[in-house]
């Protein structure tokens, strides 16, 4: 078996953020998006958007349910809490830092940042059911 690694809260944050805040939901916006607008076309596309809004809610959820488990086969937690705080500060820091740079760009409000605010809270309180101390 494989012996766990003892690193820094911060590292283990960063590693779980970047599979549960951005690979996943990335991954299954591809996977299931891409088909949803090529069926909902540019006509449905307030549904099209509300639709992207399930997804990433629903991508979030499952990405950190799949990191916490790889995390707790790999890093020795020893601050749960912690790690999910400091997850969910990147995820806004990055995250929210590109939306509001969107915003700033086009001026136009989008269905997906009330997604991505919803996001974060998915995110968070997942986070914080799912991963467990490990000492």
């Amino acid at each position: 078996m494989k012996e766990k690694k003892v690193s820094p809260d911060w590292y283990i944050a960063a590693t779980h953020w970047l599979t549960a805040g951005f690979v996943v939901p990335f991954l299954l916006a591809l996977v299931l998006g891409i088909p949803l607008a090529i069926i909902l076309g540019k006509d449905n596309i307030t549904l099209l958007s509300l639709s992207f809004v399930v997804i990433n809610v629903l991508s979030v959820w499952l990405g950190v349910m799949y990191s916490a488990k790889y995390l707790a086969k790999t890093y020795i937690i020893k601050d749960s809490n912690q790690i999910a705080i400091l997850a969910t500060v990147f995820l806004v820091l990055v995250g929210g830092g590109f939306r509001v740079h969107t915003f700033m760009q086009t001026g136009v409000f989008a269905y997906e940042y009330i997604g991505f605010i919803i996001g974060i809270f998915v995110f968070y309180f997942t986070s914080k059911i799912y991963i467990k101390n490990s000492h």
